[in-house]
């Protein structure tokens, strides 16, 4: 009996982007697998087929949205002669998982269990002049990571460390023993 598990890959994605069902990869392990490992193709058309309006803008939300991904909706961008735009950066691309979980120990070096993606926080604010503010929250994240070429790279690109809540992220830092 032909089950959807036993269909071709290609035939999947096609299925996927004709659903558009977010939910399809989490169906079962197997679809899981192969939606984990599909095309960066195949996740630029969906990325572009959920948000029509404001591709890279939504696109850029969601932790599929990577570097590679991102020169794809580009090039599909450029086909259907769209204006591409990210005014703002999502605050997903610093957040650091060891932060994240309570008790966790704090790294010891910028590069331990780090998944910041630096290459696309740079290509994004050189391309398209996003705005590394967030009400100081990129440079408050990277300060309390201690992430030195995050906090280099959005210095360079004019992140204010006097801005907005950043006096409440500096007391915090300050309790967490600073750099």
């Amino acid at each position: 009996m032909l089950t959807l598990e036993s269909l071709p890959a290609e035939l999947l994605y096609q299925i996927h982007l004709f659903s558009l069902s977010p939910h399809l990869p989490y169906v079962s392990r197997h679809l899981f697998s192969i939606f984990h490992h599909s095309t960066t193709t195949h996740r630029a058309l969906y990325l572009t087929l959920t948000h029509p309006r404001k591709t890279l803008q939504s696109s850029i939300y969601y932790p599929l949205c990577t570097l590679p991904v991102l020169h794809t909706l580009e090039q599909i961008a450029k086909k259907r002669r769209k204006i591409l735009s990210c005014p703002e950066l999502p605050k997903r691309l610093f957040r650091v998982q060891e932060l994240s979980k309570p008790n966790a120990p704090r790294p010891t070096s910028p590069v331990e269990g780090n998944p910041l993606d630096i290459p696309l926080i740079t290509y994004l604010l050189t391309t398209y002049s996003s705005s590394p503010s967030l009400d100081g929250y990129p440079l408050a994240r990277a300060v309390l990571g201690r992430h030195l070429p995050l906090i280099r790279l959005l210095l360079a690109f004019g992140a204010d460390p006097s801005l907005g809540r950043m006096d409440q992220w500096q007391s915090c830092w300050r309790l967490g023993g600073g750099i």
